[in-house]
């Protein structure tokens, strides 16, 4: 698979309106020849963001490589999988999303 491809693949399954929009408009860019759109289309592509001794951080965008909802509820359903084949069930299932101090913390949390 192509990065435009994986792309257009991200597009399809991003949760958030706004960032489907803008990597929409980096794709087209690229597309038609603008060589810093196609550069940053390559970055937002480099590779998953990975966890760190902070956590998952990035910079925050559309993407692969970049902090935004998507990124978030699959390293939330990764991590939930992880725990799931090693802790025995709780009683009740519960968990916590802590925000931080980005204003767009109140959009990476899943839905109440």
């Amino acid at each position: 698979m192509d990065l435009t491809d994986r792309a257009r693949a991200w597009i399809a399954d991003d949760p958030d309106p706004a960032d489907r929009e803008e990597l929409t408009a980096v794709l087209a860019a690229a597309g038609a020849g603008d060589g810093a759109a196609a550069a940053d289309l390559a970055d937002r592509f480099s590779g998953p963001l990975e966890f760190g001794t902070a956590g998952l951080r990035g910079s925050v965008g559309a993407g692969q490589h970049r902090m935004n909802r998507a990124v978030v509820q699959r390293a939330a359903a990764g991590l939930g999988a992880w725990l799931a084949g090693r802790v025995e069930r709780p009683a009740s299932s519960s968990a916590w999303t802590p925000g931080t101090g980005r204003g767009s913390s109140p959009t990476t949390a899943p839905p109440s």
